[in-house]
């Protein structure tokens, strides 16, 4: 397997001679995927370009030297490495002046890796962003490791993020109505600038597979509640977090089930505990069994705590209400016996407070039914895989459900750490972001730890960036109607419409300074502190955690001419460049290659 190679040049590094590399030496191996190799000049002031020419293309392409580091950067593509087993890199040091300063040339031959090394392209996947810490980490312990550190999210430090109050950012004593987007903004925070990338990303896909919304009349701190919830559950059991699912009072309210009771049934939550929650459409089941899952569910309902501001709903179990003399008044549960043919089980009618467990013995079974192994697993390989993935992926998932008892854990790393999952070149770059994976991503990848707590007023910020990219683009998950959630598919978020708000809303806030909530990058300072200094270090670097290190020649030559600008100069460590680097993070969110995963 290929070695993941540096975003940025070593530290230190002394040239030896007039020209030479930083990064690789002489045989090392290149990924097939491409990569940027950093090199330095002995004399800058002698030596101000550099020729670079690829043997096996062909290609000759002329690349800055930075005037006070002597550094520069040479990217090699695909096409370059295509087909070869090994390639040769010629490097010329030229003076633009022209007077008489002998050129200085050596060669390299590097040895190519099979299109086998999937690692930056399962970052993608497994967070919501690489920055040059990913990078790092990776290559210190190995993509495995990595994987299995990121399932154990307690033991991955976070001591950075948590540092900066995150729960401080949630002012729960805010409006009702304004509680959803201040939620999305603390979800956002999490999302943006939490080590525990895989938690986060499990984080929102049990809140979309789970998807209830408040309603009229029902508290919006239970979606916080939510939230919450599906975060510390993450890698839980699949059975806990389908009961807590069916006890959150958004589900309640939202399904209906607060109105299903006995000689009163309301089949609403039973039909999509089957359809959307458990066993899938094609499950099995049929007309006939929604109407006892739904008797088991009776008197499952929510009640409303008054002494919060604002009040906050809770899951009760409702058996009966008693008039003053001991009589009924009211029934709520259904105590009677519940056959359910599809899965060939009945569920013993229990009186009073016992009819609970009822509720609970269904759940159990449910979250076992190989129909629901399946199509969860479907929905978890369309995540991390692609949107059409290979029956490998499911049925490994699958068959660590059932051995695990359930364990989300278990049945992830399975497809994560599937013998195939890395090199399945079929499963490059097929994926599209959806809104939220897309501003996420940016705000991650391009915003340095300090915004955390450098933003005069983060919630503010974040809330409006959320509105502006995200809410905009169709994807607000804490006020969408449907029951389904939003689809993990990429059809869904290429239309034309959601591209065009997607594009509006993230360049508005990256190239628009006077904005009152904009993204108030330090971008010199992240160049400062990655050692670069020439446009074709930036672009490699930026293009290379944008897309993490998946982008064309032609992305690349545009990035480098936009830093450049009309002069055709770019010298940060000389001169201000805020204004090309805010033009260039413009560009970067139009690439596809920072659309797609």
């Amino acid at each position: 397997m290929a070695e993941t190679l540096s975003l940025s040049p070593p530290d230190g590094f002394v040239v030896q001679g007039d020209i030479e590399l930083s990064t690789v030496q002489n045989g090392a191996v290149l990924p097939a995927r491409g990569a940027t190799l950093f090199g330095a000049v002995f004399d800058p002031m002698t030596f101000d370009m550099v020729m670079a020419t690829i043997g096996s293309s062909g290609r000759e392409t002329i690349v800055d030297v930075g005037p006070t580091t002597g550094q520069f950067a040479v990217r090699l593509f695909p096409a370059d490495l295509a087909g070869q087993s090994t390639v040769d890199l010629t490097l010329t040091a030229m003076s633009s002046s022209g007077s008489g300063v002998l050129p200085a040339e050596i060669s390299y031959s590097f040895s190519v890796a099979p299109a086998m090394d999937g690692i930056e392209q399962a970052l993608g996947r497994i967070g919501f962003g690489a920055t040059e810490e990913t990078f790092q980490r990776v290559q210190s312990i190995g993509f495995e490791a990595y994987v299995r550190e990121q399932l154990e999210p307690d033991t991955v430090d976070d001591t950075a993020f948590m540092s900066t109050d995150p729960e401080g950012l949630m002012d729960t004593s805010a409006n009702n109505n304004q509680l959803p987007d201040r939620i999305m903004a603390y979800n956002v925070n999490y999302a943006a600038f939490s080590a525990r990338q895989l938690r986060e990303v499990m984080t929102l896909f049990w809140s979309n597979h789970f998807h209830a919304v408040p309603t009229d009349g029902s508290s919006n701190l239970s979606e916080l509640a939510e939230w919450q919830g599906y975060r510390e559950r993450a890698f839980s059991t699949f059975g806990e977090l389908l009961r807590f699912s069916a006890e959150n009072p958004n589900m309640m309210a939202f399904l209906d089930n607060q109105d299903s009771v006995f000689n009163n049934l309301n089949q609403n939550y039973a039909r999509e505990l089957l359809e959307l929650h458990t066993v899938g459409v094609d499950g099995g089941y049929g007309e006939d069994d929604i109407d006892p899952v739904a008797r088991v569910f009776t008197g499952w309902d929510r009640e409303r705590v008054d002494n919060t501001d604002p009040p906050v709903d809770v899951f009760v179990f409702k058996s009966q209400d008693f008039r003053s003399n001991g009589t009924v008044r009211r029934q709520y549960h259904d105590p009677d016996d519940k056959t359910i043919p599809f899965l060939g089980v009945t569920i013993q009618g229990r009186e009073d407070q016992e009819g609970f467990q009822e509720g609970v013995e269904l759940l159990e079974i449910l979250a076992m039914h190989p129909s629901t192994q399946a199509f969860v697993c479907s929905k978890l390989a369309k995540v991390f895989v692609s949107d059409s993935p290979d029956a490998k992926y499911v049925s490994a998932c699958v068959a660590a459900w059932a051995s695990s008892g359930g364990q989300v854990k278990d049945f992830v790393e399975a497809i994560l750490l599937h013998p195939d999952y890395l090199s399945d070149v079929d499963n490059r770059r097929n994926k599209v972001k959806t809104p939220y994976e897309f501003a996420v991503s940016y705000l991650r990848t391009f915003s340095p730890g300090y915004m955390v707590t450098g933003q005069s007023n983060l919630e503010g910020f974040l809330r409006s960036f959320f509105t502006n990219v995200v809410s905009d683009a169709g994807m607000n998950m804490v006020r969408y109607p449907v029951p389904t959630g939003f689809k993990e598919t990429s059809s869904t978020w290429t239309s034309t419409g959601v591209l065009i708000e997607e594009q509006r809303g993230m360049i508005g806030r990256v190239r628009d300074s006077d904005s009152r909530y904009d993204i108030d990058l330090d971008m010199t300072q992240t160049i400062a502190a990655a050692g670069l200094e020439t446009a074709e270090e930036v672009a490699a670097y930026l293009l290379g955690l944008a897309s993490v290190e998946n982008y064309s020649q032609s992305e690349f030559d545009t990035l480098v001419a936009e830093l450049k600008g009309d002069d055709g100069v770019f010298e940060p460590n000389l001169q201000d460049e805020d204004r090309a680097l805010e033009r260039a993070l413009g560009l970067i969110v139009s690439l596809p290659s920072f659309k797609m995963q």
